[in-house]
């Protein structure tokens, strides 16, 4: 972004110094939920200090980043940018949490109708695979989590 609109640059680099902070901070998670595994009582203030910092710095991060790509990007990317990009990210995640994944995206929305709007994007595939495995999977999870159903997963959009 930063080469091909040099305007950018500055923005850019703030989101790399981000990036860097951010998996400093993933890397200090590890270490505490190392030290939790081993003295699960003795450890579980810093693991909850650290995901809470985590959590602090991915909430700046995305409302600074998100708003930015959306702004810059479809003007500077390709389409086959945009699904190398899409690629790269589906392939980060476990197969076995592929419609997990897809369920916290539409939790993610906080507008009904944007969700609605991403759900009836999807591939009809996607959609039936959710439907018959993902809610379900996300639910198990959300209630191992949580201890409660959420229904906020569901796909129920006509």
């Amino acid at each position: 972004m930063a080469e091909r609109r040099p305007a950018c640059a500055l923005h850019v680099e703030q989101m790399r110094a981000q990036h860097t902070d951010i998996a400093e901070r993933l890397t200090a998670v590890g270490q505490a939920h190392a030290r939790w595994k081993a003295d699960r009582l003795g450890a579980k203030a810093d693991l909850v200090a650290a995901l809470q910092l985590v959590d602090a710095a991915l909430a700046a991060h995305l409302g600074d980043e998100e708003p930015f790509v959306a702004d810059h990007a479809p003007a500077l990317l390709t389409q086959v940018e945009w699904d190398e990009m899409r690629d790269h990210g589906i392939a980060g995640i476990p197969k076995n949490r592929l419609l997990i994944h897809l369920g916290y995206m539409l939790r993610a929305f906080e507008a009904e109708e944007e969700r609605a709007d991403f759900w009836w994007a999807l591939p009809f595939a996607a959609r039936a695979l959710y439907r018959l495995f993902g809610e379900r999977q996300l639910t198990r999870e959300l209630t191992a989590l949580y201890g409660a159903d959420d229904e906020t997963g569901r796909s129920d959009f006509g």
